[in-house]
């Protein structure tokens, strides 16, 4: 049996984005894509962190940042 990601929170620059991000339970599957946007102010240093909601470290395939 195949185990679901750990849900875990967003935090970018300090803040959290997202919360309890539950990737399969919002894409119904193990191989379907989840997409989050968000626009944040970095000047120089973004900084991006993935907290744990359990005991089981999150997982994350991809991330594309794009500068405008």
């Amino acid at each position: 049996r195949e185990r679901s990601p750990a849900p875990f929170d967003v935090k970018i620059q300090g803040r959290v984005a997202f919360s309890n991000v539950d990737l399969r339970g919002e894409s119904g599957s193990s191989v379907r894509a989840v997409t989050k946007e968000i626009v944040v102010n970095a000047s120089d240093l973004l900084t991006l962190e993935l907290l744990p909601r359990g005991t089981r470290w999150p997982a994350l395939n991809g991330l594309t940042i794009q500068r405008q």
